[in-house]
């Protein structure tokens, strides 16, 4: 199984949509809630960075990060198995 932890997701390359969970809520993350980092063009977090700072910010697990380009998209899964990994989910066909 491919490690997925050192995927690199970038909110303004893609359409980034971050999902956790409050007890039975279910919760759409906003961005500026991570603390991202950044080279000279883009921000950027690792799907372990993202899933690292979830954990501090006190959300419960599963947490979901859906990406999605034009032509196609990605949906990764975190915390649904033990021991926790990151997972793909699925794959979509893009928004365009």
């Amino acid at each position: 199984m491919e490690d997925l932890s050192k995927k690199t997701i970038y909110p303004l390359v893609d359409t980034v949509t971050i999902i956790a969970h409050k007890g039975m809520q279910r919760l759409i993350i906003k961005e500026e809630e991570l603390k991202w980092n950044s080279d000279e063009e883009y921000e950027f977090l690792t799907l372990q960075e993202i899933s690292f700072q979830l954990d501090q910010l006190g959300y419960d697990r599963t947490y979901i990060v859906w990406e999605e380009s034009g032509l196609e998209g990605n949906i990764y899964m975190y915390g649904n198995y033990s021991p926790p990994t990151w997972m793909e989910h699925g794959k979509t066909r893009g928004y365009a």
